[in-house]
């Protein structure tokens, strides 16, 4: 397994890092269009240069919604690009959340209790929480292959 950079997309994204090992390793939340976002890139890819971009593909919304997380997706991929990132995924929100909470709803308290188990921190924002579940998915996944 790689590391991985799971992205919650949106103009405040959450990002969550792996280890190999699938392990977490440090997560946060951000403005996609701040140099954070090349940080998180950097940080990810100066553990393994072959580590995989997740980003949460959104499946429904208002028009506005949409344009604006497709923004945010495109400086994710951008960042990644330019910090020598080469491989990206998407995964859909109903894929993860049915996989790991056997339902497609969004819950934001079982997002954010799964999110603080998983990364042992006392206080996780509604899209950090997003992130390190995906993190947690993509981790899961990985172990079934």
């Amino acid at each position: 397994m790689k590391w991985v950079l799971a992205v919650d997309t949106a103009a405040t994204s959450g990002w969550c890092i792996t280890d190999s090992n699938g392990k977490y390793f440090t997560s946060g939340e951000c403005n996609a269009f701040t140099a954070d976002v090349s940080d998180a890139c950097r940080l990810v890819l100066s553990h393994d240069p072959k580590a995989q971009l997740m980003l949460e593909k959104p499946s429904h919304g208002n028009r506005s919604q949409l344009v604006g997380m497709g923004a945010a997706r495109g400086a994710w991929l951008a960042a990644w690009g330019q910090a020598g990132g080469k491989k990206a995924k998407d995964v859909f929100p109903a894929t993860w959340r049915s996989e790991l909470f056997g339902d497609t709803a969004k819950n934001p308290t079982r997002e954010r209790l799964t999110a603080q188990i998983f990364s042992k921190k006392e206080n996780v924002g509604p899209d950090e929480a997003a992130a390190v579940s995906i993190a947690l998915w993509a981790a899961r996944k990985a172990v079934k292959k």
